[in-house]
């Protein structure tokens, strides 16, 4: 019988999801097999067609446990390490990939303590240390089993690609270098059903062609549902000889373990292309929420792509979206960034300002000054280990008139027209043991209340030292309240800048302090919020974003607590209408079940509904209005 790799339903579906009525859940499920049924029978006697969509694969089922248990001996136990990636041809893969796969496969049936060893120096911060080398002829030839490539490494350029190696060599050794002390890495497989990871083959189907799709399962923690699979396609290296790995894809299961419940609605927001969790809202009119995302690593260096969507308010549903080419600047502290003006957006990188109207068309791009570009230096002293040149950030206002920005000698303002340059903010020099010699200028700059004001963040050793706002107008600057960790991300628009008191005592006896710094008038209003007690404080905890979200009237933020046990859930959302001389925090009925779930506050309307994004999975995951 012919059959497709996702016919197989999941006896346990009703007993987790958790409803009180599970006959109800088993008959959602009992449905759901039907469906998968009728789709992969459909066509009666017709040849299957090539497996071009892994997931569509159709063959004979291998029951047989020894066949299974050569596959997870020989392939799949290494898979779960480092190859979880989805690719189409072996060649896609970079070299870390293939060379941390071939070790631990080779290891994982040789002798480690058989090799040879050198003294070596891979790390300049921990000097000289002893070596294993795996030579690369056999590295090699792991790599021509695994993936059919024929390939040699001597001379390749290699960057590490984790702390743990292997690494290329660096003392003339003629191989792979690895860590004495990484034993346990290369002890080779742990039987399927006791590996620390929960990953097992879950299904092998053979195909017509006497290649193999195998599903590499991984469950949901604690329950017997499947969360994800890795589908590889496995090719025969000869008669009796074993296979190698083709291609993998990853598909996700929607197990519906979110547990939404409350006064909310989830927007039909589809989450199409690449979707980093990152997106924050930028912006509101009467008819349209605005979302951008800067997260997106591109396929140069130096390159992100950002993501711009304008949803309905009415429905959710997406009334136009663009993904533009931003060039970064990390050691420049130039990462893509966008503000609201007047008929549309202003979207900067290391490079250029982008003029985009509403529907996120570029109207206008404007080089970045070349008196700006003129200070984008970088300078370290490995002796005193201190920067002394760098550059902070810029900021520009709509008209690209006056620019601001920041480097290690102060905040300057600069004026586009006449070239001249004004000291806004001088530099701070650290002290003490940690801080001794560092020079500690603005950074993160953001105009905000009509570019009246520009607020901006001073790091520290480790964390956030000051955050200000500084009135343009009068150039008097006002202390912001701060958290530790954070930036203006909760900041994109809005009355103010909110922060939780992370030093506040009260934090002690169940409750944090909500902070707001009002730019009407430079006060801080306070606002306490209860959080649920921990029942055991050595092992239970409470998360929550350091910087809370502030719109045109509301402030927002939400708050988890864990449990060792992960028995309960407690997901609190709160918000706090700043137009009140003294606001108290309200509580939403809103809740979902933080076993399985993640969800992050992006933002909070006019009206008071709170903007959200959650996951569970690749597969169950999406944007809803709470409150």
């Amino acid at each position: 019988m012919m059959k497709s790799i996702f016919t197989k339903a999941f006896h346990s579906a009703g007993r987790v999801w958790g409803t009180g009525r599970p006959g109800l859940r088993v008959m959602a499920a009992g449905a759901a097999l039907m469906l998968l049924l009728t789709a992969c029978f459909a066509g009666g006697g017709q040849k299957p067609a090539a497996p071009d969509d892994l997931r569509e694969a159709a063959g004979e089922e291998i029951t047989d446990p020894a066949i299974i248990q050569g596959l997870w001996d020989d392939l799949m136990y290494y898979a779960i390490l480092g190859l979880q990636d989805d690719f189409d041809d072996p060649r896609e893969l970079d070299t870390w990939t293939l060379i941390s796969f071939a070790a631990d496969r080779y290891l994982g049936s040789h002798d480690l303590y058989a090799l040879q060893m050198t003294m070596a120096t891979v790390d300049e911060n921990f000097g000289e240390r002893s070596y294993y080398v795996l030579p690369y002829a056999q590295v090699d030839a792991q790599i021509k089993e695994i993936f059919n490539l024929e390939m040699s490494l001597e001379g390749v350029d290699f960057e590490v690609g984790n702390g743990y190696g292997p690494y290329m060599d660096m003392a003339g050794a003629g191989g792979l270098l690895l860590e004495e002390g990484a034993d346990n890495r290369y002890e080779g497989p742990r039987p399927m059903a006791e590996n620390p990871w929960g990953a097992y083959i879950e299904r092998v189907l053979r195909l017509e062609d006497d290649s193999l799709v195998v599903a590499l399962s991984d469950n949901v923690h604690g329950t017997d549902l499947v969360d994800s699979r890795n589908l590889y396609l496995l090719r025969p290296r000869g008669e009796g000889e074993g296979y190698y790995v083709q291609r993998c894809q990853t598909t996700y299961v929607n197990n519906h373990l979110a547990g939404l419940t409350g006064k909310y609605r989830e927007l039909a927001f589809a989450w199409d292309g690449y979707a980093t969790g990152g997106e924050t809202l930028i912006w509101e009119d009467d008819d349209s929420l605005y979302l951008f995302d800067g997260n997106a690593p591109g396929e140069e260096e130096g390159q992100y792509f950002v993501y711009l969507h304008r949803i309905s308010k009415a429905d959710g549903t997406e009334i136009t979206a663009a993904r533009l080419s931003a060039t970064v600047d990390e050691q420049q502290n130039v990462n893509p960034s966008i503000r609201h003006i007047s008929g549309g957006f202003l979207l900067k990188d290391a490079a250029n300002v982008y003029y985009l109207d509403e529907n996120f068309q570029v109207v206008k791009t404007t080089p970045v000054p070349q008196a700006l570009k003129d200070r984008m230096g970088y300078v370290y002293d490995p002796e005193t280990n201190r920067t002394s040149v760098f550059f902070g950030g810029y900021e520009v206002t709509g008209d690209l008139s006056t620019w601001y920005y920041s480097c290690q000698d102060g905040l300057f303002r600069y004026d586009a027209a006449t070239g001249a340059e004004t000291l806004l903010v001088a530099p701070e020099y650290g002290h003490g043991k940690l801080m001794e010699g560092a020079i500690l200028v603005p950074s993160g700059m953001r105009l905000m209340e009509g570019e009246s004001r520009l607020i901006y963040i001073i790091y520290g050793y480790e964390g956030i030292s000051q955050a200000n706002s500084l009135d343009l107008s009068t150039g008097t600057g006002y202390p912001m309240p701060i958290a530790g960790y954070g930036g203006f991300g909760g900041t994109q628009y809005g009355v103010g800048q909110t922060s939780i008191d992370l030093g506040n005592p009260a934090y002690s006896d169940n409750q944090v302090v909500m902070n707001t710094f009002l730019f009407a008038g430079n006060t801080t209003v306070s606002c306490p919020i209860p959080l649920p007690p921990l029942e055991d404080p050595t092992r239970d905890y409470i998360d929550f974003e350091p910087i809370q979200h502030t719109g045109r009237r509301y402030a927002a933020g939400a708050f988890y607590r864990y449990t060792a046990a992960r028995e309960e859930t407690d997901f609190a959302l709160y918000r706090a209408d700043l137009t009140q001389a003294q606001p108290v925090a309200e509580k939403l009925d809103f809740n979902l079940d933080t076993r399985y779930a993640q969800a992050r506050v992006i933002g909070v309307t006019d009206e008071g509904k709170v903007l959200l994004w959650y996951i569970v999975n690749p597969a169950e995951r999406g944007l809803l209005l709470a409150g």
